[in-house]
């Protein structure tokens, strides 16, 4: 019987320290680990209009809920997030759900992930990360390419769509 307290306590532990981590990666990163409601993420899949074979990028895919929902309506879908928890979650929802040739999660830097071959890029990223994240779509994307930001817009350019509905944070949709 003290075998099994010590176990538990043990997972508990490290599940803490997990979480802990998590947290505090999440203060120094370009966004911190804010999981979408289902609201919210019903009108960004709305407004994204994703059409089987496409190819979608999360950039901070923190649980993976845009990865699996655009691979679930036949995209490829790829997620790329900082920290390696939320990616390990990510990979066994995916397996779980039977997604995993579709949607595929790697630990990395937005900054740093392959955007020329995308056809529709989500991003919920603090103003700072979205100035940043500018340049690089306008150097990557391919024309015809579309971009859903949640919460904060990309200020250089202006948006085809903006979705408000007044209880969870504006949707913005660009086009390249």
């Amino acid at each position: 019987m003290e075998t099994a307290a010590f176990i538990v306590q043990g997972v508990v532990v490290l599940g803490l320290a997990a979480l802990y981590a998590t947290l505090g990666f999440t203060i120094f990163s370009h966004a911190p680990y804010v999981p979408s409601r289902r609201r919210e993420l019903t009108r960004m899949l709305r407004v994204a209009a994703i059409r089987p074979g496409e190819r979608v990028v999360d950039l901070g895919s923190g649980d993976g809920k845009i990865v699996l929902a655009a691979a679930r309506a036949g995209a490829e879908a790829f997620g790329v997030e900082r920290q390696p928890l939320l990616v390990l979650i990510s990979r066994l929802r995916a397996g779980l759900k039977g997604l995993s040739a579709r949607a595929r999660f790697r630990t990395g830097n937005l900054f740093h992930a392959d955007l020329r071959t995308a056809d529709v890029v989500f991003c919920y990223l603090l103003p700072k990360a979205m100035a940043r994240l500018h340049e690089k779509l306008e150097r990557e994307l391919k024309p015809g390419a579309r971009v859903v930001a949640s919460a904060f817009a990309i200020r250089a350019w202006e948006p085809a769509i903006v979705d408000r509905d007044g209880e969870t944070a504006p949707i913005f949709l660009y086009r390249r």
